[in-house]
């Protein structure tokens, strides 16, 4: 009877074990691959905060998946959002949160986002540089002057963001010039602005090439809000609802590239070289964001950016940030 009596419990316990299993499986669907291959088509800009798209399109992330990724290059945000909203991409690699709230305030549900970046004190991507001879010694010196910033909604706002957290009006002390992304070094050095706002990896590249110096390095932390909620992983609403698969594939895909990034920086940033103006030479040298896995993001501190951008007349509509962000219901198997 004792051996009887051991045996069972060894049996129920195994039973146990394997039912526990099973459940974690389907809770955490980490092990999805496509039964049939999907074709995504997905927006980038060529810039630091969308090193996650290229480290997982360079590491075969989305294959692992049986997930097709057709990444198209963008000339600047504004036409990735109208081409998700029309249907004409399914998802991008990063957008910012400046032009996901006004996304959300026009075309409410419209857009869901997942995965997302944040600057800090000491990881961060902006900076507003000048060129070596100028004689601009302080964002104050700026006034009166002529700023560039690249094509598009986003750099727009954090500048005008930006100056007014350093007490200056973006309306009446500055001229806001926008050119194109892979023109902006060209523009400075040229003398068509006296500064630039920018982002990696153009500041490294102005730095390493003698074109500008650094005036205010991570304004965005210092002048608006620490820490800086920068960008997160979109994708359309009507994509997930129609292909919830093929979604989350994307979205695993990405994680598995955060993964990566974390443990192997230095690696990671060698991809730059081909999908942004950087060269491998100077790729080491750029600083990187905070990358976050859907799920780590701070809601509050997204929610506190969005309201200061309401208050601060830089968003026409207040919005609900967890009203953005997608959830697990999108998903098969979670």
């Amino acid at each position: 009877m004792k051996i009887g009596y051991k045996f069972l419990l060894g049996f129920i316990l195994l039973f146990a074990i394997g039912v526990a299993s099973v459940l974690y499986s389907l809770q955490e669907p980490t092990g999805l691959v496509l039964q049939e291959q999907m074709t995504m088509k997905v927006g980038y800009l060529p810039v630091v905060v969308n090193l996650p798209l290229f480290v997982a399109l360079e590491n075969g992330y989305f294959e692992k998946y049986n997930l097709q990724l057709n990444a198209i290059e963008a000339e600047n945000p504004n036409h990735i959002v109208e081409a998700l909203v029309s249907g004409n991409l399914d998802g991008a690699g990063v957008l910012a949160y400046p032009i996901l709230f006004v996304a959300e305030a026009r075309y409410p549900s419209s857009i869901k986002i997942f995965n997302s970046g944040d600057e800090t004190e000491n990881n961060y991507v902006a900076s507003i540089i000048v060129r070596n001879d100028s004689k601009i010694y302080s964002i104050e010196d700026m006034k009166g002057k002529k700023v560039g910033v690249y094509t598009g909604l986003v750099q727009v706002l954090f500048l005008k963001g930006i100056m007014r957290g350093a007490g200056l009006d973006p309306e009446k002390d500055i001229e806001i010039i926008q050119i194109a992304p892979n023109m902006q070094l060209q523009g400075l050095q040229a003398g068509q602005y006296d500064a630039l706002s920018t982002v990696e990896p153009f500041t490294t590249i102005a730095e390493s090439k003698g074109i500008g110096k650094i005036l205010v390095k991570n304004p965005r932390v210092i002048y608006i809000q620490n820490p800086f909620p920068s960008v997160a992983t979109p994708l359309s609403k009507k994509f997930i609802e129609q292909n919830p698969e093929a979604a989350q594939a994307y979205i695993l895909a990405m994680n598995d590239a955060v993964d990566f990034i974390r443990k192997n920086p230095s690696e990671s940033k060698k991809f730059l070289a081909k999908y942004t103006p950087v060269s491998e030479q100077y790729a080491q040298k750029v600083v990187l964001p905070v990358f976050n896995k859907f799920g780590e993001e701070d809601r509050n501190a997204i929610q506190k950016n969005a309201d200061w951008f309401f208050e601060n007349k830089l968003l026409e509509k207040k919005v609900n940030v967890n009203d953005m962000f997608g959830n697990s219901s999108y998903f098969v198997g979670s």
